[in-house]
């Protein structure tokens, strides 16, 4: 058993931690370090076809979604297209939220 790459393994516990961090950041981090990783996130999603800690957590399955992965293993069956269309949204979003939150409504993030 490969600690590393199993389901619940060390990549599967980063992962999830940057997701976590990711879907909290508007009211985490400044806006201008949220558009540096999204733009970075962007950047992998061209140059490596998607990203590296999923292809690295399963590199010798078909899975290549870590969402989808777990939802899937959580018994939510999603359509694999819908996936790929979040994966551009929700970052935009994210994006979005934090402009509103910190610029508009003068709200300070709470780490940077």
């Amino acid at each position: 058993m490969n600690i590393l790459r199993s389901d619940f393994g060390l990549i599967f516990w980063t992962h999830l931690t940057i997701v976590i961090a990711s879907y909290l950041s508007p009211f985490l981090f400044g806006w201008k370090i949220i558009a540096s990783y999204i733009t970075f996130f962007f950047i992998q999603i061209f140059t490596i076809k998607g990203c590296i800690l999923s292809k690295w957590q399963f590199k010798d399955q078909k899975i290549k979604n870590f969402h989808l992965h777990y939802l899937n293993k959580l018994g939510i069956k999603i359509n694999p297209n819908k996936v790929k269309k979040y994966s551009w949204i929700i970052p935009l979003l994210i994006l979005s939220l934090a402009l509103i939150w910190q610029l508009l409504l003068n709200q300070k993030p709470l780490i940077i």
